[in-house]
């Protein structure tokens, strides 16, 4: 394998590592609204911060992928912060 075929395969395996952490917090974000419909505030806050913190780390890796790559990462990142931002709702988002 040469160094070409190497780094390919490299962006592809964080590519996809990527979108599983994205639908890991879509789910994230699923956990947080079934916990705050049961009155669970501490577990909905853990499953918020956590998919708050998937979108942190997407953003800052999405920038080591060729852009034709980067483009379907940020789409998909966008879904998970317009549910993160969904979950929050106005007042906690301090609107």
């Amino acid at each position: 394998m040469d160094s070409d075929e190497l780094h390919q395969r490299s962006n592809q395996n964080l590519k996809d590592f990527l979108r599983i952490e994205i639908e890991l917090g879509l789910t994230f974000v699923s956990m947080a609204r079934s916990y705050r419909a049961r009155g669970n505030t501490t577990r909905f806050e853990t499953s918020k911060q956590n998919a708050l913190a998937i979108v942190e780390a997407v953003e800052r890796f999405n920038t080591r992928l060729p852009p034709h790559m980067r483009m379907e990462i940020e789409s998909l990142c966008t879904k998970l912060t317009e549910a993160i931002s969904i979950l929050l709702g106005p007042a906690e988002k301090g609107e």
